[in-house]
């Protein structure tokens, strides 16, 4: 690659990470919103965890030691999480029991469900990467990868450990790869090509509200026509990956950006005491009339919600990164 080149593609890079960033942030909120219930979770619900899968595709980069990389990023903040809750829970008088009664196999996730797609989201990573092994064209990779995610589509198996999720979701993972290295991911596509895309997902919208019908993949809760589940999610993605604002540097976007790189913690972090704190907040009755008390306290929650995860999110952050100093400090030592 010719320095000139080399440059503009590292400056493209570059950019393309803060928009990335600010789609992930934009995913965590909606993730909490839709959780919490908020209006047009439904709608929410059709794109926001495929998203996230798609665009830890576009972040895929093949090498020797990713499994073990992706052991450390994703099953030990799982372990963290787990034995963080349960801890919680103990304090909190003894929920913990009644949750690892329901903890199984087929439900490792009693304890705090969002994991599950840490969970899928490793065995994702590890799949594609050992059918990258054998595939090395990235076409034929995506192909593979939509076959194996049709045949779990229609095959209603229980699987352990979320695999049914994961191998339906390993087509967002590998189109977002290829689209990636096509460079099919850039904010230009053209104004008929974002009206199609639009029309899709308002036609995938109106199916979900006449049939009153909110996609799931955590709960295997899926549209019996496959085109609906991924044509619906992957043409909300293009539409928000050529909002041309996210690019721009600002206070929002920044803000955003941060949300985004500390998704994968807000995911574990705000969901165990969500309702109990809605409930709480309701109990307050800060407006007399009822149903200004409960609109209101759905928006006081979110906000305590997305406030406190990401204040938390921050804060495991910088613990993580002290350890990290304190330990690369002592092999230094050794040697």
């Amino acid at each position: 690659m010719f320095p000139s080149k080399q440059m503009a593609f590292l400056r493209t890079m570059k950019q393309r990470d803060q928009r990335i960033d600010v789609l992930k942030g934009i995913g965590i909120i909606c993730v909490v919103w839709a959780h919490l219930r908020g209006y047009f979770s439904m709608e929410i619900y059709i794109f926001h965890m495929p998203l996230f899968f798609f665009l830890s595709g576009m972040f895929y980069r093949r090498k020797k030691n990713l499994v073990w990389s992706r052991i450390k990023s994703l099953l030990v903040p799982i372990v963290f999480y787990l034995a963080l809750f349960a801890l919680v829970y103990w304090i909190d008088g003894g929920r913990l029991v009644s949750r690892i009664g329901r903890t199984s196999l087929f439900k490792p996730t009693e304890i705090d469900g969002p994991l599950w797609f840490l969970i899928s989201l490793f065995t994702v990573a590890v799949a594609y990467w050992g059918l990258e092994g054998w595939l090395k064209s990235k076409a034929r990779l995506a192909l593979i990868c939509s076959m194996i995610g049709l045949i779990f589509y229609y095959w209603n198996i229980a699987l352990p450990l979320c695999l049914r999720q994961s191998a339906i979701s390993l087509p967002f993972y590998a189109l977002g790869a290829w689209m990636r290295e096509k460079e099919w991911t850039n904010a230009d596509y053209s104004w008929n090509v974002l009206l199609g895309l639009g029309v899709v997902f308002v036609g995938v919208v109106s199916y979900c509200v006449f049939y009153n019908f909110r996609f799931d993949i955590s709960s295997l809760y899926l549209p019996d026509n496959f085109v609906l589940f991924y044509g619906g999610a992957l043409a909300a993605i293009l539409l928000l990956l050529n909002i041309r604002t996210f690019s721009k540097t600002n206070i929002i976007n920044r803000l955003l950006a941060s949300y985004g790189k500390h998704s994968l913690s807000i995911m574990a972090l705000h969901m165990p005491y969500m309702f109990e704190i809605r409930n709480m907040v309701y109990r307050w009755y800060l407006f007399t009339d009822k149903t200004t008390n409960t609109v209101m306290c759905f928006f006081i929650t979110f906000f305590i919600i997305i406030i406190s995860s990401y204040m938390l999110a921050l804060g495991i952050g910088w613990l993580k990164q002290r350890g990290d100093e304190f330990f690369s400090k002592l092999n230094i030592k050794k040697g």
